[in-house]
């Protein structure tokens, strides 16, 4: 073999040099090869060692062949004919230049790239599915709520209720039940279902399979329905690594060896040195809207090139090739949340997909149907560049023998600190779709409408901002309104800030209003308000002081409002954030008349063979088994609590398909605890959790021994110690000391050290929570 491996094979980059090698090098004859010196030499590509070594023939002149044997022995697709001894000169190759370093035995490669074939430099990789970890549990999310109401002659219950949220998962999926009891003074409890959903997701098929009560997909354009049935969607949620929009690329060249530096809004997302030539740099990081992307190019002496290049980003844009979809079947479901099994007999189904067919071109598709209805429609995002997002689409419906249609047009622009939105949704003559197919009452057949326009800007020398919009719509029975409101906030010295607002509906007099307030900080944590609200009819002062609660186990908060208008009211709440659940109360009067509530959330937990109580639980939970209690435990750098009496602690706001690093603090560990780690990351599916355990380690059985010689010496540093005849070695430091774990109440250590071994015998008395030293233990 002429090639063989440091220990591994080189990369692609060495394929694609030597097939250019071989597609345009020159042969050499037989006489000239007879001259050449063979050698073997380390690959070395564009200053990275591939730990290759390959075979080369060296000339007397200095260049450099090699053989067309050793190239085919990395089958690449080398040209037809040719003898296999042949020599392929890599001087006439003109997109490679190579260093030949006779001292280090190796050969540096550089491929330079032309305009027509530039090197791809991508900013972003997207790495592989994270493989989540499966247990199998059981959680339950929780809120018990109670309220009361009276006047001055006595207070009466209200009524209460008890929402519970439920979630059983494994690695087959999760199964979920969400209902909620009330109870009333005049009626006894009624439990009303909600949902009762199979989940099952994918990282792997960037996909969801739902079963049970769930919601249709759909675009922008087109009404989504509760529905009873089984879903099969695609679930980017799955791979939050996964760039889905379009990132702009841009093009350049360096003339010599360079620093190339990418800023995007002045903003530095990536350095590196690049050899000279053609490149293209590949899905730069961005933010949504318009912005600017400068590639800074600095050679040896400093000399700098810069390039600008425009851009605009959008979330709703797909990237090319990629596809987003929905499907559904089963029966339209009505009445959720007052009614537990409220399910059309007529069963529907849709299909939705959106396909990324160029950088600037988003296609869509969506189609719906059900007894007597058939709906279907199609629809286009384009980027205009510098412009922004134009939206458009067109819909079709038959219903009940009648016919309908439905266009949309919609424009996004986002540049700095100025944002605008519109859009515009008509539907003419009977446009139907399942939403009203599959109503209670069947709305009557007519142009419906929405039109929306939405300007908003930031001025960041003066720290305001200022928004308006207008929202224009008409139901199918011919019921219009036309909203305007406006928005301003202003901060002043003194962290004060200020905000003011107002909105009138043109089609009604009486639906006026308009506020101002200010809210200043008062000391630490606290704050007050103080504002004004303006009606058709009368005016209300509000003033408030409160203070905010922290996110951390033990943390409360509380507010006092009073305001006078209308009428007077005042109002007092306080919650509290214990380590099991959150509490909030709510006392509050108005002419006399007086209510109150309080109010519970929590979980609890049935996973790794134990029972939780925790505060609510999110999207994912873990669970941390240090093995002692009292021990604090970070979450993503934040401390979350410490461990209880078993030694764990559940954290409940772990974010699904992501990598959540966890570590643990060390200080509260007892001097006699052995622990191999103090972080460790975790990736937990959506709706489940998962376990991290630390393995410490409390019963070593551990002492600090100081071995010397008959002489009084000590035994010299770096010597090794083996103790009671296991192979565990044990490394001596200074003045002979060795910190020797798993020892017995009498013991034999040997020591290998730089004038031989010696055999040294000692005795082991653990202490609590103390360290053991042994001093004077001889050694002969």
């Amino acid at each position: 073999m002429a090639l063989s491996r440091r220990p591994q094979l080189s990369g692609p980059l060495i394929r694609v040099l030597l097939l250019a090698a071989a597609v345009s090098s020159t042969i050499v004859d037989e006489v000239e090869a007879a001259g050449a010196i063979p050698l073997q030499l380390e690959l070395i590509i564009e200053g990275k060692a591939t730990d290759t070594v390959a075979s080369f023939d060296l000339f007397e002149d200095g260049r450099l062949a090699a053989r067309r044997s050793d190239l085919a022995e990395l089958d690449l697709p080398l040209p037809e004919g040719g003898r296999s001894d042949e020599l392929i000169v890599l001087n006439n190759i003109p997109a490679l230049k190579y260093r030949y370093d006779e001292e280090q035995q190796s050969v540096e490669l550089w491929i330079i790239h032309d305009e027509s074939n530039p090197r791809s430099i991508r900013l972003q990789s997207e790495e592989d599915a994270l493989m989540q970890e499966a247990i199998t549990g059981l959680y339950a999310n929780y809120s018990l709520y109670g309220s009361a109401a009276g006047e001055i002659d006595g207070v009466r219950y209200s009524g209460a209720s008890v929402l519970v949220d439920a979630h059983g998962f494994s690695k087959y999926g999760t199964l979920a039940q969400s209902q909620i009891l009330g109870m009333t003074p005049e009626s006894e409890g009624h439990l009303t279902r909600l949902d009762t959903t199979y989940s099952f997701s994918s990282s792997e098929h960037i996909a969801s399979l739902n079963a049970g009560d769930i919601i249709t997909g759909g675009m922008s354009w087109s009404t989504p329905i509760r529905m009873g049935g089984v879903q099969l969607k695609r679930d980017f949620g799955t791979r939050p690594d996964l760039v889905t929009k379009p990132l702009p690329s841009v093009r350049g060249s360096a003339a010599v060896p360079s620093t190339l530096e990418v800023f995007v809004n002045n903003v530095k997302q990536y350095s590196d040195d690049v050899p000279e030539g053609a490149f293209e740099l590949q899905d730069i990081p961005t933010y949504s809207g318009s912005g600017v992307a400068r590639i800074v190019l600095r050679d040896a002496q400093g000399r700098e090139t810069v390039t600008e290049q425009p851009f605009y980003s959008s979330p709703i844009l797909l990237k090319p090739g990629l596809y987003d979809y929905s499907i559904e079947a089963g029966l339209p479901r009505r009445n959720q949340g007052t009614s537990s099994f409220d399910y059309q007999g007529s069963p529907a189904g849709s299909a939705s997909l959106r396909y990324g067919l160029e950088d600037w071109l988003t296609v869509e598709g969506h189609a719906e149907g059900m007894e007597d209805l058939l709906n279907g429609g199609v629809g286009a995002v384009i980027s205009a560049g510098a412009l922004g997002v134009v939206t458009a689409s067109a819909a079709g419906s038959v219903h009940e023998g009648a016919a309908g249609v439905q266009l949309q047009a919609g424009w996004e622009f986002n540049s700095g600190n100025f944002y605008l939105s519109a859009s515009a949704r008509r539907g003419f003559g009977a446009y139907a779709d399942l939403g009203i197919a599959s109503a209670d009452e069947q709305s009557s057949f007519g142009l419906s409408s929405v039109e929306q326009l939405t300007v908003g800007y930031g001025f960041p020398d003066w720290h305001s901002t200022l928004g308006a919009s207008i929202v224009h719509s008409e139901s199918y029975e011919g019921v219009g309104s036309t909203i305007i409101s406006a928005n301003f906030s202003q901060q002043l010295p003194y962290n004060i800030s200020f905000q003011a607002s107002g909105y009138g509906d043109l089609a009604d007099r009486d639906s006026l209003g308009a506020s101002i307030g200010f809210t200043m900080p008062l000391g630490e944590n606290y704050s007050g308000s103080t504002g004004l609200s303006l009606y058709k009819d009368y005016a209300e002062v509000t003033t408030s002081v409160g203070k905010a609660s922290g996110n951390k186990p033990g943390s409360y908060g509380w507010r006092i409002a009073y305001g006078e208008g209308e009428r007077s009211n005042a109002l007092a709440s306080a919650n509290y954030l214990a380590r099991k659940n959150d509490v909030i109360a709510t006392v509050q009067t108005s002419d006399g008349t007086g209510s109150g509530t309080i109010a519970a959330t929590g979980a609890v937990v049935v996973a790794d063979g134990e029972l939780f109580f925790s505060r609510h639980i999110g999207d994912a939970f873990s669970i941390v088994d240090v093995g002692h209690p009292d021990i604090e435990v970070f979450s993503q750098n934040r401390p979350v609590g410490k461990t209880g009496r078993n030694g764990k602690i559940l954290i409940t706001d772990v974010v699904p398909y992501h990598k959540n690093k966890v570590e643990i603090e060390t200080d509260g560990l007892p001097v006699d605890a052995e622990i191999t780690e103090t972080e460790a990351e975790t990736t937990v599916a959506r709706n489940s959790g998962s376990i991290v355990s630390f393995r410490v380690a409390t019963d070593i059985r551990a002492a600090v021994v100081a071995f010397e010689f008959g002489d009084g010496a000590f035994v010299p540093a770096g010597s090794i110690a083996k103790v009671n005849g296991r192979d565990e070695a044990f490394v001596v430091g200074y003045d002979g000391q060795a910190y020797l774990t798993g020892l017995n109440s009498e013991n034999i250590a040997v020591l290998e050290h730089p004038g031989g071994s010696c055999k040294a015998h000692f005795s082991y008395v653990p202490l609590a929570d103390s360290q053991v030293f042994i001093d004077g233990v001889a050694c002969q």
